[in-house]
């Protein structure tokens, strides 16, 4: 019974902090549906994984200093991330190295500590208490000074697979070289020991800062890539929007020109007829200045006026219902692209119905099925081809058309939402969605 004790309670030094450092790293992943149910069963999992590993070792199908228990440890707890979290392959990968290295580097500072302040031994359980103090303190610096600061909201994940892999083969040669040293120094000279417990375990804390460190440093540089890739897009996006803002102003400006000459006219004109035809023609010529929306959003409404002056202008059924106040939380910036690209990809769409009846766009703004939502439809008899979820571009010129999609997947992301693009009936069908708490 002490052997079935004393493994269990290193098991459970082993086992806790690799969980607890592992859920570190995920702390802002998607949760799947039914989170604390899936948790539950995923940790019962885990332990009965610690059950049987404690059994093998007591019928002695299994070493306790045997490689392959912490790699079945290690593959039951890539099981409870992936069974909890609505995650990439790759950002699993990603979480449970980082929490392995982590546990790792803990573990390492442990037993140099131990090595120096206990000679005697102090008994399974003080050990186990002891190792999982220190533990527990690594892990929460790592929290404040590495995982919290680089984890922010509204960040991109750009994992790199290359990086990922690299940094599993790292912690791979890192944990198999600590643990065959421990092995081989137990019963060796003092020297042996210092080599095995205290510079292969130094070699191991270094490996798993590094591998921590490479990974977080490559996804930042990555994510600066793209961020990068977005705004030389979006300069070179500019030149069509400032366009149709010409186009709005040349709009304005012909109104404005025609409504002169038709005050002219109407002062010399005698004729009741003439004269209450004419005034009909003003009203009209100035109702286009009626369309001012309040909601609630400025740059909403900004937005909204621009692009109505454009659908009248080319005989568009333009028709909106928004609050605008639910998204406040983006930033204005943000809003006017996001909301600037799927207006203007619906009016281009159906600017190439010859039947102006079917020139028909709606935008309705609120709350559906919880969530935050931003639903865009119009009429479009094209037929559109999809490729990962989003339109592909028809034009030839690949590289600078269709980011106006891109960056609405992109800003959306950058908000924890997601969108989804349909095409059926003749109609094309824009929904963003938004977490309520957002």
């Amino acid at each position: 019974m002490d052997i079935i004790f004393d493994n269990g309670i290193a098991l459970f030094g082993f086992m806790a902090p690799l969980q607890i450092s592992q859920l570190l790293f995920a702390w802002r992943a998607k949760h799947r549906e039914h989170f604390a149910v899936r948790f539950l069963f995923a940790e019962l999992l885990y332990v009965l994984c610690g059950i049987g590993i404690i059994a093998a070792i007591y019928y002695g199908r299994l070493s306790g200093s045997n490689i392959l228990m912490y790699f079945i440890i290690f593959a039951c707890s890539v099981a409870v991330i992936k069974l909890c979290y609505d995650i990439p392959n790759i950002e699993v990968v990603f979480i449970t190295t980082c929490g392995y290295a982590l546990q790792h580097m803990g573990y390492s500072i442990y037993a140099i500590m131990q090595y120096y302040l206990f000679e005697a031994d102090i008994g399974a359980a003080a050990d186990t208490l002891f190792n999982m103090g220190v533990q527990f303190l690594v892990l929460l610096a790592a929290y404040f000074q590495v995982i919290r600061r680089n984890e922010f909201a509204g960040e991109r994940r750009e994992r790199d697979p290359r990086m990922v892999a690299l940094a599993v083969l790292i912690l791979f040669f890192s944990v198999c070289l600590s643990v065959w040293t421990s092995v081989e120094s137990q019963d060796g000279s003092e020297a042996a020991q210092i080599l095995g417990t205290v510079i292969c375990k130094l070699y191991a804390i270094i490996s798993c800062a590094l591998v921590i460190s490479m990974e977080y440093a490559v996804s930042r540089m990555n994510m600066i890539s793209k961020q990068n890739e977005f705004m030389e897009q979006l300069i070179h996006t500019q030149g069509s929007q400032l366009q149709m803002s010409k186009e709005s102003i040349s709009i304005i400006n012909r109104k404005c020109h025609d409504i002169k000459y038709q005050m002219k006219a109407l002062g010399m004109m005698n004729n009741t007829d003439k004269r209450q035809e004419y005034v009909d023609d003003l009203r009209k010529a100035i109702s286009i200045y009626d369309s001012v929306y309040h909601t609630g959003n400025e740059a909403l409404n900004l937005l909204l006026q621009e692009k109505t002056l454009l659908c009248d202008e080319y005989r568009i059924q333009f028709s909106c219902m928004a609050d605008g106040d639910i998204l406040s939380f983006i930033s204005p910036d943000d809003l006017y692209v996001l909301l600037g690209n799927a207006l203007d990809n619906a009016i281009e769409s159906v600017m190439k119905e010859h039947d102006i009846d079917k020139r028909v766009i709606s935008m309705n703004i609120g709350f559906r099925q919880g969530m935050k939502s931003i639903h865009v439809e119009n009429y479009c008899k094209e037929k559109v081809e999809f490729q990962n979820g989003l339109p592909v571009t028809s034009k030839k010129d690949k590289n600078h058309h269709g980011f106006g999609v891109q960056s609405i997947q992109y800003i959306t992301e950058k908000y924890h939402g997601n969108v989804v693009m349909q095409n059926r009936k003749d109609t094309f069908y824009l929904d963003i969605f938004f977490p309520t708490e957002s």
